[in-house]
């Protein structure tokens, strides 16, 4: 394998001991033609002229030895023989590629050559991974389009006892307490209807989007818009049908190449923009309706999957403007200042461009070395086709250049053969797509101008984070640690500097561990330098420990560069960071560790990160959740600022006024059993002396579970303040598996009926919705409204969305879609969104106003 090694600037390696070997010097990822004798297949010079003659000869002495040890010898003691583990890799191809390092910054400038170039590097390196399988060793991965990677956070088993108050009253349905009694209009013209974002200088794209006179919601495959005061529908737009038919199993068997499709998929809403007068909607699902008109399968999945589609919504009478189709998968989306940045993520096939066609089931009646050179004969078909009709599909990208997702830690051709079996190149491609989203000039054409940038990635986790001026993306590798021959999780991280509507690769980086989510990930600039902040967890596997190159206990120089004791295996198989990488000055692009701490206790992992300002707080949870405080005031020199343990965790955090923190999680019993949802108000204005002022729990019904999607969507979370009330509303759902009952009768409400959709409801459905007495337990699945007063929590009242839905079901049997679970205030009233129905409630009474049931609105009026 060769291998481009960079020039200074490493960080130390994370090994025991010192390589005897020397590196070679720096090579060009692009190698100078040879005379053909002196050419590898891959068509790059060989790296040594006597290499087959002392592969030969090492071959010969192999062989010989393991003769000689298969041959008893009865004269002697049986020993105990030390075996050395051999390299995982064994190469047919010699492609060169470049380690992950500033260089990935610099791009191919339009370069085409380069870039086909690399992908062909890219092309032989997959292949060798593929063929080390056949023979043994790693061997490749992946099956083509197939699913995508996801993150699910550890569950607790046990946890230690605190006194809590706790509160299993179930609210009634729609009903509550009303406005506190001091004032019973006190919510008159109040309104909090924006996005609960990350990052206040920029506004992340949602299912639910509201200007304060309409509310935009995705269903399905409709955008429904409706007055926020009344609930009157004003526009649904079903969005145009996929262009694609139902084929038939004969023409499967029987016809060319195509994608075959048993059902006429439909598109489906993933995310919507405002702006001024204009919206942005992304869409899925059309990209099958490309790929239906393609010969043979493109060399990415997704391709055009994403469409972004501009509307004028003046009026909530939405027209359309402009539409574009960017290849990927929705991953997130921003705007600011009138422009939107649309972030896809493409896998790229190689399984059946590449690796499938020399599968050795497909060679039955040849032995491995005529498989082995058949195969070769195929490589050098299909590698150079591959790599060019991928750079012709990316040319209109601005693409970092292709690299091999290991730190430039390692140094030596040898040590990367050696883990080139599982090391990554390209299994996506990220893209960010920027558009002008209000965009006047372009009145006369439908064809939405948007500007391509993006990078390869190891993996498909497609981390996310933005602020107005640089958009992160990170996705998760592996390191190799030689003396251990052994992997750790790695992410890896570009940015890519924000330029009104285009975007550009900037800086690049790498740290040990997985993030938990784009809320552990943070980036500043102060004074001309950047720095980003990040938080992960490093789970280790067969007892994995690093120790530094004298052998003595680990130092933090791998993550960090404090020095810490090294764990105990039988103690943790994880590890806590959070960690600030930074450039070298303002025309810098790599990024370099430059301190770090650890955080928790054995086992323990990340359940939740804010970054706030120059402050960093972070739950860590095994049996028991400590809360911590991070000084992030020095990157050279991070500090733990303060420590509280509490039982149960939390996994949403957000900041109130007070210098407090409000945060959602679980509580347990002492036992270790979770009992419930928890809500909590922690003290924070001093780091340094964290306390707990109050929780509320929502209890567990028996054999249930009570949870909030807000618990893993911060944009199901809505927090606000009235004088010195403070207002949290929160999805829950609560659920009691001896509930079994079937309805005998479908649930009313007395005065409505399903056609009056928007219309007054005569009072919140309370008394007046029936169930047979065996459904009468203590599920819930709807909205609970807190209020937090004089640093007490209580629960105001609940709207249970559950008796909505179930009003339409015997409408029509269609489903076209579910409402994400959101809410809106506008002029003094409550406006939730959950499955299937909207219902509008006066937050100062605590009762109905309207509702609207979706299924019978959209599904049922066709």
């Amino acid at each position: 394998m060769g291998v481009e090694i960079p020039e200074g600037g490493a960080d130390p390696a994370p090994t025991t001991t010192p390589k005897e070997e020397t590196a070679p010097p720096p090579a060009d990822a692009v190698a100078e033609p040879v005379k053909d004798e002196e050419k590898n297949i891959s068509g790059q010079p060989s790296s040594n002229q006597g290499r087959n003659t002392c592969l030969v000869l090492l071959f010969c002495g192999i062989v010989l030895a393991v003769i000689l040890a298969l041959v008893p010898d009865w004269g002697k003691k049986e020993e105990t023989v030390t075996e050395t583990k051999p390299k995982p890799f064994a190469k047919v191809f010699d492609p060169i590629l470049p380690v992950f390092n500033e260089k990935v910054t610099e791009g191919y400038g339009g370069n085409m050559t380069d870039l086909e170039n690399d992908l062909r590097q890219f092309g032989f390196m997959t292949l060798n991974q593929e063929m080390n399988g056949v023979f043994g060793g790693g061997g490749g991965y992946g099956w083509g389009c197939g699913g995508f990677g996801g993150y699910w956070p550890m569950m607790p088993d046990v946890m230690e006892d605190m006194p809590v108050a706790l509160d299993s009253s179930a609210g009634a349905p729609g009903g509550g307490a009303g406005a506190p009694a001091d004032n019973k209009n006190v919510f008159d013209g109040v309104n909090d209807y924006g996005t609960n974002n990350q990052e206040d200088t920029i506004d992340t794209a949602d299912q639910a989007k509201s200007d304060g006179e309409f509310i935009f919601a995705s269903y399905g495959d409709t955008l429904v818009v409706w007055n926020a005061a009344d609930g009157k529908i004003m526009s649904k737009i079903e969005l145009p049908a996929i262009n694609v038919e139902k084929t038939e199993d004969k023409e499967i068997l029987d016809g060319p190449y195509n994608h075959y499709y048993h059902y006429v998929p439909k598109p489906s809403i993933e995310a919507i923009l405002l702006e001024g007068d204009n919206l942005a909607i992304v869409a899925s699902g059309y990209g099958a309706e490309h790929e239906s008109k393609l010969s043979e399968p493109a060399p990415i999945c997704n391709y055009l999957g994403t469409r972004i589609m501009i509307y004028d919504k003046t009026g909530g009478d939405l027209k359309f403007l402009r539409q574009q189709d960017v290849h990927g998968y929705f991953k997130q989306a921003y705007s600011t200042n009138g422009v939107g940045h649309v972030v896809t993520q493409a896998s790229i096939d190689t399984w059946t461009h590449l690796r499938e066609p020399i599968q050795r089931w497909k060679f039955e009646g040849l032995t491995d070395e005529e498989y082995e050179a058949e195969s070769i004969r195929i490589a050098q078909e299909q590698v150079p086709k591959f790599a060019s009709e991928l750079a012709a599909l990316l040319s209109s990208v601005d693409l970092s250049r292709l690299s091999l997702f290991v730190g430039d830690s390692i140094t030596d051709e040898e040590t990367l053969d050696g883990i080139m079996s599982q090391l990554r190149v390209a299994d996506t491609i990220a893209m960010i797509g920027s558009f002008k989203i209000n965009d006047d000039s372009a009145s006369t054409s439908t064809e939405l101008e948007v500007s391509l940038a993006g990078t390869t990635q190891p993996g498909s986790w497609g981390y996310v984070y933005a602020n107005d001026n640089m958009i992160i993306v990170a996705d998760r590798g592996y390191e190799w640690v030689a003396d251990k021959e052994e992997y750790a999780e790695m992410t890896f991280l570009l940015g890519f500097r924000l330029d009104g509507a285009s975007a550009k690769h900037e800086v690049v980086g790498s740290v040990f561990g997985a993030p938990l989510n784009p809320y552990s990930l943070d980036m500043v600039e102060k004074d001309g330098a950047l720095n980003i902040r990040i938080a992960t967890t490093i789970t280790f596997w067969n007892g994995f420990v690093f120790r530094d190159q004298s052998g003595g206990e680990m130092i933090d120089s791998w993550v960090g560069t404090g020095v810490s004791s090294e764990p105990n295996d039988d103690e943790s198989n994880t590890w806590n960071e959070i960690a600030v990488l930074g450039t070298n000055g303002p025309s810098g692009s790599l990024l370099e560790k430059k301190s770090s701490v650890r955080l928790g206790k054995p086992n323990e992992r990340f359940t939740a990160v804010r970054f706030l300002d120059d402050i960093a707080y972070a739950v860590t949870f095994e049996r028991i959740d400590p809360l911590y405080t991070v000084d992030l005031s020095n990157p050279d020199d991070i500090k733990i600022l303060g420590e509280l343990e509490v039982t149960g965790f939390s996994e949403y955090l957000h900041p109130i006024e007070g210098g407090k923190i409000l945060a959602v999680g679980q509580e347990t019993d002492d036992s270790g059993s979770i009992i419930g949802l928890q809500v909590s108000l922690f003290g924070a204005s001093d780091p340094t002396e964290l306390s707990l002022i109050n929780r509320l729990v929502l209890l567990n019904g028996e054999n249930g579970s009570t949870s909030s999607g807000a618990s893993w969507e911060p944009k199901a979370f809505r927090y606000f303040t009235v004088d010195e009330l403070g207002i949290l509303i929160i999805p829950v759902t609560k659920y009691s598996w001896n509930n079994w009952a079937v309805d005998e009768e479908p649930p009313r409400i007395d005065g409505l009926t399903l056609e009056e959709e928007g219309m007054p409801v005569p009072g919140a459905p309370t008394e007046d919705v029936w169930y047979p007495p065996e459904q009468q337990g203590d599920n819930f699945d709807g909205f609970e409204l807190f209020t937090i007063e004089n640093d007490v929590i209580s629960r105001h009242f609940a709207i249970d969305h559950d008796d909505y839905n179930k009003l339409g079901n015997n409408a029509c049997q269609n489903w076209c879609g579910s409402l994400p679970e959101r809410s809106f205030v506008l002029d003094g009233d409550l406006i939730t969104l959950k499955g299937q129905s909207v219902v509008s409630t006066d937050l100062n009474t605590g009762r109905g106003d309207w509702f609207i049931n979706m299924q019978q609105s959209v599904c049922c009026s066709a």
